[in-house]
């Protein structure tokens, strides 16, 4: 009875942390709709600065991620989240089962996850519109790291209804969405920001997916 109070408890908590700093939003169609990018709003340090993470459009759904780091699991995971093909033969859904793995499936917290996750993918109609111009997404990783100040006052807040070893990775990005317009290759590069919640050692020896931010409402 105490483990499901203290579950309960938890699930109470992040919810009045998300609900304080976060507003879940969906994600429309990107670029791609607009037409060519305007190279006057790549970001300013593109230029100057070599990213952490630039992966590719990938072939099959992300594996499992095996990592006791909290910073390098988010960033991992945050790769994971926003890198994905119209083009090949995995569905939305097939990406969003994917991602779902990197949760605890008993975790009181899977279903707002769940939600989180689906707001970060385009909706099925959104996912078939962005096919039709054969729409790649990327991500490129400036910067991940734990929001000291706001992380250090949820813990205090919190207190022991946070799972020990839970914290909050900030991600600061360039997302890059490629594709065909009007018969020519096109690409368009938008700023973005968000957290990643996770939980890793010591409640579990890998690291563990808890919530997201709303894009664009990040903890600082």
């Amino acid at each position: 009875m105490r483990t499901l109070h203290l579950r309960r408890r938890t699930v109470i908590l992040l919810a009045c942390i998300l609900a304080a700093a976060l507003v879940l939003i969906g994600i429309g169609i990107y670029g791609l709709l607009r037409g060519a990018p305007d190279a006057s709003r790549t970001p300013a340090h593109a230029a100057s600065a070599a990213p952490l993470v630039t992966p590719t459009a990938p072939a099959t759904t992300p594996p499992v991620i095996r990592q006791d780091n909290p910073v390098v699991y988010a960033r991992q995971v945050a790769a994971d989240i926003f890198t994905w093909s119209t083009t090949g033969s995995v569905t939305r859904t097939g990406y969003l089962n994917a991602l779902m793995r990197q949760a605890d499936p008993d975790s009181p917290d899977l279903d707002g996850l769940y939600d989180d996750l689906n707001a970060y993918l385009p909706t099925a109609a959104q996912w078939q519109q962005l096919a039709a111009y054969s729409t790649r997404q990327s991500l490129t990783i400036w910067t991940a790291a734990i929001p000291k100040k706001a992380w250090d006052q949820a813990l205090a807040e919190g207190g022991s209804t946070i799972p020990a070893g839970t914290s909050a990775v900030t991600i600061d990005g360039t997302r890059h969405r490629s594709g065909v317009w009007l018969g020519k290759p096109t690409r368009t590069s938008d700023e973005v920001s968000f957290t990643v919640f996770v939980t890793c050692q010591p409640t579990y020896s890998s690291c563990k997916l808890v919530r997201l931010s709303a894009l664009g409402t990040p903890l600082r």
